[in-house]
């Protein structure tokens, strides 16, 4: 008898997948920018579910279960992708780069200190200085 349910909830969820994996395929697509890992993240969707299922347990509202596992899945992905780097990764080319730019954002602090210097002067002379 269990077994029986377990197949009728078993084809419910292929049916699910007819009706909702491009649904899915575009919600993950849309936030991985990556139709490869969309792929992957509806099969684990469907896979997850599958796995819900065979617990015992019962999905009362199929779309909504369905993109709860997709978002957690979401989630878990933008998590794994977190790139993790060392100070001895970086090379000699890439503290130059920052080196300068922290000189622009010290020249752009200077320029902003200096317009605002300039707006307390006389128009005129204020429109001489940005004429020369």
């Amino acid at each position: 008898m269990t077994e029986t349910i377990y197949k009728e909830k078993e084809n419910n969820l292929q049916v699910a997948y007819g009706d909702y994996s491009d649904m899915l395929f575009r919600y993950c697509c849309s936030r991985t920018s990556d139709s490869q890992i969309a792929k992957e993240l509806v099969q684990e969707t469907y896979v997850r579910a599958m796995q819900y299922v065979k617990k015992g347990n019962e999905i009362t509202n199929t779309k909504p279960f369905l993109f709860k596992i997709a978002k957690n899945l979401l989630i878990d992905w933008y998590k794994s992708r977190k790139v993790k780097i060392s100070i001895d990764m970086i090379d000699e080319s890439a503290w130059e780069s920052l080196c300068v730019s922290s000189r622009v954002l010290e020249e752009s602090s200077e320029v902003r200190r200096a317009l605002h210097a300039l707006d307390s002067f006389h128009p005129t002379y204020r429109n001489a200085l940005f004429l020369r």
